[in-house]
This record gives C-alpha cells, sequence and structure tokens, in this order.
C-alpha cells in the first residue's frame, strides 16, 4: 500500500542514493589509489 508519496521523502530517498554512490566511488578511488602505490613501491624504476 502506498501512500502519497512526499516531495521530500523523494529528496531524502534521492540524497542517500547519492551519499552511498558518492562513498563507493571514493572507496573506490582510495583502493586503486592504494594498490597503484604499492605496486610502484614494490617495482622502483629506475629512470
Amino acid at each position: 500500500m502506498y501512500h502519497n508519496i512526499g516531495v521530500s521523502d523523494m529528496i531524502q530517498a534521492f540524497e542517500l542514493i547519492i551519499i552511498v554512490a558518492v562513498t563507493a566511488v571514493i572507496a573506490t578511488v582510495v583502493a586503486l589509489g592504494a594498490l597503484l602505490l604499492l605496486s610502484v613501491r614494490d617495482k622502483p624504476s629506475k629512470s
């Protein structure tokens, strides 16, 4: 049973989705950055 869904409820849900998405993106970037740093440290490149 759906009540009248208010605009504020939709905005709250949208904000929650945005927060989760941003958190996931940040976590992915941090993980990739850490892997990149580890791979660079493991293989010191001689210029």
